[in-house]
């Protein structure tokens, strides 16, 4: 959700694409079928300190993802 004003969410390399309104909440699921990493970038300006507004959604495989899990007690 946003508190403030518009913002634009983009997943690359998928090239998705998502709009959040103020006040509203969203859920946007995605099913990554590679491992890798994913970039999130705010892609509507939004005013002051929008160009650090970026992440990274990081996909493992499943074997390394259950041995993470272990490892952070979940």
């Amino acid at each position: 959700s946003s508190l403030d004003v518009l913002h634009g969410i983009s997943i690359q390399p998928v090239n998705m694409n998502f709009m959040v309104f103020p006040k509203y909440d969203y859920v946007l699921t995605i099913r990554p079928t590679t491992a890798g990493e994913f970039a999130i970038i705010c892609n509507e300006f939004c005013g002051i300190g929008h160009q650090s507004m970026y992440g990274v959604i990081k996909v493992l495989p499943e074997a390394e993802y259950e041995k993470w899990k272990q490892e952070h007690g979940m």
